[in-house]
């Protein structure tokens, strides 16, 4: 069991931790703004052309291509890769960058679903969590975790990490911290004892 920690300790630790990643921002912020303003467009345009498949993809197949199968049906389906310009010449074909249309057209529709009912349920435990037990580290920490998985869940709209094996895993592990620290603050707020 954690030792309970006063508002004054969350506040402070909260601020530091506030200050570390808005001066590691600062540092980072020119890379991270030239890469939006001087990107090349075809990177963009890359991107929406397997996003269009993507949803091609999901439109025509109810339970999706099957895991692992975007990039081979892309191939060799001429369906899924007639609107394709900019990686016309490439051998193999690329992957949806935006993981909810990647998943729909790997799973479908029921699997995208309960791929989203899934990483929601453990995002929304945390911030309950983190709300119930406000007034405790746990709840701190639970804050931290909401705050991480809906970057998570943001980040997947622009690209497909959520599905490399070690973000995957680090979600895995954050996600059983989520329902400890939850169970933790349920626990203590219930009065009973851990």
């Amino acid at each position: 069991m954690c030792a309970q920690v006063t508002s004054d300790t969350v506040t402070t630790t909260s601020a530091f931790v506030a200050i570390a990643g808005v001066v590691r921002l600062a540092l980072m912020a020119d890379s991270i703004i030239d890469r939006f303003l001087n990107a090349p467009e075809a990177s963009g345009e890359a991107r929406d052309e397997f996003n269009i498949a993507a949803q091609i993809m999901a439109g025509d197949n109810a339970f999706g291509v099957g895991l692992n199968s975007f990039s081979r049906v892309l191939s060799d389906t001429p369906r899924y890769s007639s609107h394709i310009v900019i990686m016309e010449d490439e051998e193999k074909s690329g992957v949806a960058h935006h993981i909810y249309w990647f998943t729909a057209a790997e799973m479908g529709y029921v699997g995208v679903t309960g791929f989203v009912l899934v990483i929601g349920r453990f995002t929304l435990l945390a911030l309950w969590g983190s709300w119930k037990g406000r007034k405790q580290l746990e709840g701190a920490l639970l804050f931290g975790l909401f705050v991480g998985a809906s970057a998570l869940h943001a980040h997947g709209l622009l690209a497909w990490a959520f599905r490399i094996s070690p973000v995957t895993y680090m979600y895995a592990i954050c996600s059983g911290l989520i329902v400890g620290f939850y169970d933790q603050v349920k626990r203590d707020t219930a009065g009973r004892p851990a």
